[in-house]
């Protein structure tokens, strides 16, 4: 019986796992080795903040939205 690999990724906040880890995640996901992701926020305190209607919640809405998008072309399922 073949063993499934798996690799956890733990990041802080929202696009962290796109700055420099990106392409090995792609690497390991194209390979087949089962990949899921953990975030311990939703990117919803940030400098961009001010910037953003509808404040903190609306960001992390956003921020939420673009780790979804961003983990599927990385070819995370989890």
């Amino acid at each position: 019986m073949e063993e499934e690999l798996s690799l956890l990724v733990v990041f802080a906040h929202p696009d962290d796992e796109s700055y420099g880890p990106g392409g090995t995640i792609a690497r390991y996901a194209s390979e087949g080795v089962k990949v899921t992701l953990i975030c311990a926020t939703r990117g919803e305190v940030s400098i961009r903040l001010n910037r953003i209607e509808g404040g903190p919640k609306r960001l992390a809405e956003l921020r939420e939205g673009e780790l979804r998008q961003a983990s599927q072309i990385l070819g995370i399922k989890d």
